[in-house]
C-alpha cells in the first residue's frame, strides 16, 4: 500500500529547513542537498516541490507576505478596537514579525541584488502591492479615526498612512 503523506506539511518541513540552511550558509552557498538532508529526506523529494532555491525562498516569502496581510485585515475588521488601537496593533505586529525574520532579511536582500529571475520581478511586484493594499487600508483607519476625534481634522491621510508604510519598508 502507498505512504500517504501531508503535501502542506512535507511542504512546510522543507521551507523550514530552507530557512534554516540559507541563514547558516548563506543563500549562494546552500545547495539544494544541504536542505534536503536538514529535512531528513532526498534531494529528489525536495524537487518534487520546489524547482530551485529560489523557489523556496520566495514560497518563504509568500508565506509572509499572506500572514502579514491576513493579520493586518484582522486588525482591520476588529470593530471593538478603535483607531489608534488598530494602528498600534498593526506596528506591533510587523515589529514581531521582523524580529522572528531577522536573520532572513540579509538574504533576501541578497536575492533581490543578485537576482535575474523573474521570481524578482514577481516578488517585487507583490511586495509593491502590499504596500499600496496596507497604505488603502491604514489611510481608510486614519479617516476612521479623525472622524472619531482620534486625529487632527487637519491630518492628510495619505500622507500620513504612506508615512506609516515608510516605517514598514
Amino acid at each position: 500500500m502507498p505512504k500517504i503523506i501531508n503535501i502542506s506539511k512535507k511542504k512546510k518541513e522543507i521551507l523550514e529547513a530552507g530557512i534554516q540552511v540559507f541563514i547558516k550558509k548563506g543563500f549562494h552557498s546552500a545547495t539544494m542537498e544541504d536542505i534536503a538532508t536538514c529535512a531528513g529526506i532526498g534531494k529528489g523529494t525536495v524537487y518534487e516541490y520546489f524547482k530551485s532555491k529560489e523557489d523556496i525562498i520566495f514560497h518563504t516569502a509568500d508565506i509572509l507576505y499572506e500572514e502579514t496581510v491576513n493579520s493586518f485585515l484582522s486588525i482591520y475588521w476588529n470593530e471593538k478596537l478603535t483607531a489608534v488601537q488598530k494602528i498600534k496593533s498593526f506596528l506591533k505586529f510587523q515589529i514581531n514579525q521582523s524580529n522572528q525574520c531577522t536573520g532572513m532579511i540579509p538574504i533576501y536582500f541578497d536575492i533581490m541584488s543578485h537576482s535575474h529571475s523573474s521570481y524578482k520581478k514577481t516578488y517585487r511586484d507583490k511586495i509593491q502591492t502590499m504596500f499600496k493594499e496596507l497604505a488603502k487600508l491604514i489611510s481608510d483607519i486614519l479617516g476612521q479615526g479623525k472622524k472619531n476625534g482620534e486625529f487632527r481634522k487637519d491630518l492628510d491621510l495619505t500622507i500620513s498612512a504612506k508615512l506609516i508604510i515608510s516605517l514598514l519598508d
